[in-house]
């Protein structure tokens, strides 16, 4: 297995490089400007390929997409799907201020957060495990909701409140399914996912500004790596998968 170190130490410097790029751009002192989107641009889609990298790497990847409906195949294929899926969307919204980039991206991302959610039920769930999340999560949904509505408009109040409910049911899942297996990797990574989109949605919606990259975006790489690697655990065996 490629050693977690490592592919941290890579993301630390992609991400260093990343918002060290986005502080500059954000304060509007230097003329080099579409140098600093390239620098962005490039560090931004190296940690995020990373992600992707160090999950296929470590998985059987010829076995992965095989016709072969077991648990541990399809699960593998799943969250490999979720990864890629939040590549895309990282690349979509490379574009700044593009309306249309946005939405396909927010889109990718939330054909990752269901990749996701489909690979976490086929964990072992405890049904009182499930009533505990599902009571921690909708409440917090809803004050995000309740905190953004003002500051939409148009088909955002509608697509905001679906995606709302396809990351909150990633959480459900993500987060009961770890606690119940005990694989607090992908507990942990799916709250985390969820945060982090929160400071998405304050940069597009709320108030736009370097703060939300600098906290976001480490959150962010945090959760995938966190996910792939408690996906590892499970497909290596240390994890039972459920036999539906």
């Amino acid at each position: 297995m490629i050693k977690m170190a490592t592919n941290l130490g890579l993301l630390a410097i992609s991400l260093t490089m990343l918002l060290f790029a986005e502080k500059k751009i954000s304060d509007k002192q230097t003329p080099d400007t579409k140098v600093l989107q390239l620098i962005s641009g490039l560090s931004k889609l190296m940690a995020s390929l990373l992600f992707v990298y160090f999950f296929w790497a470590n998985t059987a990847a010829s076995n992965l997409f095989s016709i072969s409906l077991s648990s541990s195949s399809s699960f593998g294929t799943l969250i490999l799907l979720g990864l890629a899926f939040s590549f895309a969307g990282d690349l979509l919204l490379l574009p700044r201020g593009n309306s249309r980039f946005f939405l396909a991206g927010i889109g990718a991302f939330a054909l990752a957060h269901i990749a996701y959610g489909f690979a976490f039920l086929k964990l072992l769930v405890e049904p009182d495990v499930i009533l505990i999340s599902t009571l921690l999560t909708l409440p917090a949904a809803a004050i995000t909701y309740h905190w953004l509505s003002p500051h939409l408009t148009g088909r955002f109040r509608v697509l905001v409140s679906i995606y709302l409910g396809l990351i909150s049911l990633m959480v459900i899942i993500g987060t009961a399914a770890g606690v119940s297996s005990n694989n607090y990797w992908i507990a942990s990574g799916a709250i985390i996912f969820a945060v982090s989109d929160i400071y998405v949605a304050r940069n597009r919606f709320v108030s736009a500004g370097f703060v939300n990259r600098l906290i976001g975006l480490p959150l962010y790489y945090s959760a995938q790596i966190m996910i792939a690697y408690g996906a590892l655990i499970v497909i290596h065996g240390q994890v039972n998968l459920s036999s539906g």
